[in-house]
């Protein structure tokens, strides 16, 4: 039988168990570096495993050679290997006292977007007119194409139980219209970015007593810990005192998630063609699915250029991310809303104050337009 194992940083990892089953064994040890590998013989494995794990050797002690667990007895090694010969060999190691316990670090992963795009796009079907072909020959003809007639568009902000913005167009050229708010609406979120890089509210908002927990990485904190005020640079809201480390490490994403429903499969495709008519200092990233399939769309509208201070040009744009929400939540609008608790329309009925709740259900329903 031979028994392959690998020294890594002062541990023995298993690498290979020979499945034969005669009588005369090899332990071999396996040095090894970028370039070149070299095998030891091990004499006494159980010994090495002890002087490594630092246990103190006995001649009674026996080892599980498929992951190197040391039992007392062999009648406790029997009964280890039931389970542990059908899997492949592996180092079990656990952790030790400082390090038992998981911290979730990448805390600026836990960072809300500030700002939100929806947008749902409607089209008519709209007959082809052309001459008919010869039924003799094989060919495709076009009958009907999807013509846009119209676009609802809404800003959704972060903690905010109002909508930001809503808008409604209907008519012919209404995509030129839903790429011009777009624009719109990206400038106007760059401008509200730079006022409030340094927050300007009232320092009674802040509550300078409340400084017993980072509310990023949710520690308490200690004396020696420079404690800094964080707030939200798109609305200048207080969010709470935090780490200096921690302010650092969250950071606001540097796009506006543009959101639709099904986006991938049909509004992509509009989009698209209605962006191959803006201005040529838009810039363009896409992640294809396929030829015609994008997962996302990164736009980025034009908003200054400086020279910095090497003298070279430097262009800024603010950058609107067009993604699928039926990448995340698969299911149909339909079933999504009737799935959400009816006290969950927040922004719904604020945005329809006055309504019954009856007329509030009626618009929770899909329903046939005239």
């Amino acid at each position: 039988m031979l028994i392959c194992s690998r020294l890594q940083q002062l541990d023995l990892v298993p690498v290979h168990l020979s499945k034969s089953e005669e009588d005369f064994e090899i332990d071999l040890l396996l040095l090894s570096d970028e370039s070149t590998h070299h095998y030891v013989l091990i004499l006494n494995l159980t010994k090495l495993v002890c002087a490594i794990n630092q246990i103190q050797y006995r001649s009674q002690l026996v080892i599980c050679k498929s992951c190197f667990h040391i039992c007392r007895s062999g009648d406790r090694l029997r009964e280890h290997q039931r389970g542990c010969l059908e899997n492949k060999p592996a180092r079990v190691k656990m952790p030790n006292e400082s390090a038992k316990d998981l911290v979730f670090k990448n805390v600026q992963a836990r960072w809300f977007v500030p700002l939100v795009i929806y947008f749902e796009l409607e089209s008519l079907l709209q007959p082809v007119q052309g001459c008919e072909r010869p039924p003799e020959t094989s060919h495709s003809q076009f009958l009907q194409i999807h013509e846009p007639c119209g676009y609802a568009l809404t800003v959704v902000e972060h903690s905010n139980d109002n909508v930001l913005f809503l808008k409604q167009e209907r008519g012919p050229g209404c995509l030129q219209t839903f790429v011009k708010d777009l624009h719109i609406l990206a400038r106007d979120f760059y401008e509200r970015k730079r006022a409030h890089m340094i927050f300007t509210g009232r320092v009674e908002e802040a509550d300078p007593e409340n400084k017993e927990l980072c509310w990023i990485c949710e520690d308490l904190f200690n004396a020696e810990d420079e404690i800094v005020l964080d707030h939200c640079h798109f609305s200048n809201k207080f969010l709470g005192w935090s780490h200096s480390q921690c302010n650092l490490a969250r950071r606001t994403v540097k796009f506006t998630p543009v959101i639709a429903h099904n986006l991938q499969n049909y509004d992509l495709h509009h989009v698209c063609l209605a962006l191959s008519h803006c201005e040529d200092t838009t810039t363009f990233q896409v992640l294809p699915s396929t030829e015609e399939k994008f997962q996302s769309l990164t736009l980025g509208v034009f908003i200054k250029s400086f020279t910095n201070s090497r003298r070279a040009n430097v262009k800024v744009y603010e950058y609107l991310r067009f993604i699928d929400s039926l990448k995340f939540m698969n299911s149909s609008l339909e079933k999504l809303v009737r799935n959400l608790p009816s006290d969950k329309f927040q922004l719904l009925r604020n945005q329809f104050k006055g309504k019954t709740p009856e007329q509030i259900d009626l618009l929770c329903t899909k329903r046939f337009h005239p």
